[in-house]
């Protein structure tokens, strides 16, 4: 069942996940994921990562300008990443009103984190039937797409 039959039937939010990517993808043991695989975990971290930046005094000052609008905090999602790395671009396109392309050059963190840190937010805003998917385009290069009903 796809995530939108998912939603229609449920409240929950869901994340089907298709990086394929340079990134190593081997399966290990860990507790962190209860024996999950090492995107798992790298998604696990991007989730940690994003409720910790939200919770701080930096996050706070971004929501505040955007809660209500989860467009507009999607929007912002260059100035958020400016406020927490020194490195890389990042550019949003609007590809429906609840569907967003995310562009990211020149980043070292590999995507499996960011689609973990997209979705934390993404629920943080409470959005519902939430898909985050990830791929790379180039060594340092990545591009998501972001859906939610």
């Amino acid at each position: 069942m796809g995530c939108w039959a998912r939603c229609r039937s449920s409240t929950t939010s869901t994340t089907p996940s298709s990086t394929s990517s340079a990134w190593p993808s081997r399966r290990r043991s860990s507790s962190a994921t209860g024996g999950g695989n090492f995107d798992a975990a790298l998604r696990e971290l991007g989730r940690k990562g994003m409720r910790d930046f939200l919770g701080s005094t930096a996050g706070k000052t971004f929501l505040s300008f955007s809660i209500k609008d989860p467009r507009r905090s999607l929007t912002n999602l260059p100035v958020l990443f400016r406020t927490v790395a020194s490195y890389g671009s990042r550019a949003v396109e609007w590809r429906g009103p609840r569907h967003c392309h995310i562009v990211m050059k020149r980043d070292f963190l590999p995507p499996a984190y960011h689609e973990g840190a997209f979705q934390a937010l993404m629920e943080f805003l409470h959005l519902r039937c939430v898909e985050v998917t990830g791929q790379v385009t180039g060594a340092l290069d990545s591009e998501y797409e972001l859906r939610w009903q």
